[in-house]
C-alpha cells in the first residue's frame, strides 16, 4: 500500500486546535497524549497550536482598502454557514454586504465589488468554514 496523506480545512486545524486548548485549562493534557487520540502526528499539532486566530491572512500586492471589511465578512459568512443554517452565499450577498459595511463604516457610496473580487473573496471564506470541508 502507499503513502497516503490527509488533508485538513484551516478551519478543521483551529477546531482541532481549540479543542485541545479546552481540554488542556480542564485536566492539564499533555500536546501528546491529545495528539495520539485525535490520530494526528505531534509535530502538526504544535504547528496547529501555533496558529493564529481569526480569518485567514491573505497575501495581497497591495494592501486591503478596507481590512476591517473583511474581518466582517469572514465572521458574517461563518454566522450564515453554522449548523442548521443556510450553506451557500452567493457573490450578489457578499457583494451586498460588503457595500453595507463600507457605507456603514467608511460612508464610501461609491464602493463596488467587482465579481472577480467577490469570487476571491468567496474561495477565500469558503476553504476556512468552521463546518463544511473545502471542496
Amino acid at each position: 500500500m502507499g503513502w497516503h496523506q490527509n488533508t485538513y480545512s484551516i478551519a478543521e486545524k483551529r477546531r482541532v486546535a481549540n479543542n485541545y486548548h479546552e481540554e488542556n485549562n480542564e485536566k492539564k493534557t499533555s500536546i501528546a497524549e491529545f495528539a495520539r487520540r485525535v490520530q494526528i502526528p505531534t509535530t502538526t499539532l504544535k504547528g496547529w497550536l501555533s496558529m493564529c486566530a481569526g480569518p485567514p491572512p491573505v497575501r495581497k500586492k497591495t494592501p486591503a482598502m478596507y481590512p476591517q471589511m473583511d474581518v466582517e465578512l469572514y465572521g458574517w459568512v461563518l454566522d450564515l454557514r453554522g449548523p442548521g443554517k443556510r450553506l451557500e452565499v452567493r457573490n450578489g450577498d457578499i457583494k451586498e454586504k460588503a457595500r453595507d459595511v463600507v457605507v456603514r463604516d467608511f460612508g464610501d457610496t461609491e464602493f463596488k465589488a467587482s465579481d472577480c473580487w467577490c469570487a476571491m473573496n468567496d474561495v477565500k471564506l469558503r476553504c476556512t468554514d468552521m463546518f463544511i470541508e473545502c471542496e
